[in-house]
């Protein structure tokens, strides 16, 4: 059973967690999807890793631009938690601009493939190509970045 948290510890998460904070975490893991992609390792299964850096990449980015309206409880609960799709919806709605093609490769993202890049399952998935990954990635850092800024959070290019 889940410890209940005091509400002092609540207001300590939500004091440490921030959304530069979240931003520049998603931007490292962002760096290091490129670069790891970058080495063309031949173990057997050599895309899983990148696909976890990037898919963390992405909740990342989406939870930093969720953390200027929605307290760190509401972007862990189940709504959203790991849900990429849902996270990025949310993102919309917030007024963040995702194209359709974007939302079409988050829309791949579901848990199954998220937390399948973590654990091996055998069977058949359809993926986002690493391409595809990147493309989102790089997207969604700049459009993120100037929301922030525009709400006076100042992170890095």
């Amino acid at each position: 059973m889940k410890k209940e948290r005091t509400p002092e510890e609540i207001a300590d998460e939500e004091r440490r967690t921030t959304a530069m904070g979240l931003y520049n975490t998603a931007c490292s893991y962002h760096l290091a999807a490129r670069e790891l992609e970058k080495l063309n390792l031949h173990g057997t299964h050599p895309s899983m890793p990148v696909q976890l850096l990037y898919f963390h990449t992405i909740e990342l980015f989406l939870k930093s631009c969720l953390r200027l309206t929605h307290s760190v409880a509401q972007r862990s609960s189940r709504d959203f938690g790991h849900r990429l799709p849902a996270l990025a919806t949310a993102a919309k709605e917030n007024k963040l601009f995702i194209t359709k093609k974007d939302m079409a490769v988050i829309g791949m993202c579901d848990l199954d493939l998220v937390f399948g890049a973590r654990y091996i399952k055998t069977g058949c998935y359809t993926r986002p190509h690493a391409d595809g990954l990147l493309g989102v990635c790089n997207r969604l850092r700049k459009r993120i970045r100037v929301k922030l800024r525009k709400s006076k959070v100042m992170v890095r290019d």
